[in-house]
């Protein structure tokens, strides 16, 4: 498990937007409006968000379609992870499956870093070598598909989310994240 303190600035600024935003767009100023509100959540009720949508190019000079969420999202997950991460690296640390586990870098360039896609193959080949098929997906589409409830019900199991819907839930946390993920 990852013990580095999650920091909210950090993750606002330098860790949760995506890493190839076009030039027009720029964390510089972005954490001023939001400073003061300290470990408070930014999004209280409803607040839909449009993502603003632009072409950049991958990997191996594919072009891609990205969307970025307003940063008043982008802040309320951060607020959310530094609240909750204990709980849910638990989650994140017992999965077989995922090659790609967020590690902090406090004072990196970028707050969070995932496995580089350059080490994937090499990876999948000593984890999965002794299976005989081997499913590789592209989540390109994935963020826009998501069905978020299903959030909840991964953290706390899908009966016990039922039973508790509210976004303010002390008991059932990952509401918070529905809702976050649901508005933006």
């Amino acid at each position: 498990m990852v013990t580095a303190s999650i920091d909210v600035e950090g993750l606002t600024t330098r860790g949760l937007l995506p890493e190839n935003m076009p030039a027009a767009y720029t964390t510089k100023n972005i954490w001023a409006p939001y400073a003061h509100l300290g470990d408070s959540y930014a999004i209280t009720r409803q607040a839909v968000g449009e993502h603003a949508v632009y072409n950049a190019s991958k990997r191996g000079g594919q072009r891609r379609i990205f969307g970025v969420p307003h940063p008043s999202f982008v802040r309320d997950t951060a607020v959310f992870l530094q609240k909750h991460w204990r709980d849910v690296s638990g989650i994140i640390d017992s999965s077989p499956g995922s090659l790609s586990k967020p590690v902090f870098h406090p004072n990196g360039i970028r707050c969070v870093g995932i496995t580089p896609h350059s080490d994937l193959p090499k990876l999948r080949l000593r984890s999965f070598s002794r299976f005989k098929f081997c499913l590789l997906t592209d989540v390109s589409r994935f963020f826009s598909s998501i069905y978020t409830h299903t959030l909840p019900w991964a953290l706390h199991t899908k009966a016990s989310a039922k039973l508790d819907f509210q976004a303010t839930s002390a008991r059932i946390f990952g509401n918070r994240l529905d809702l976050i993920l649901r508005q933006s």
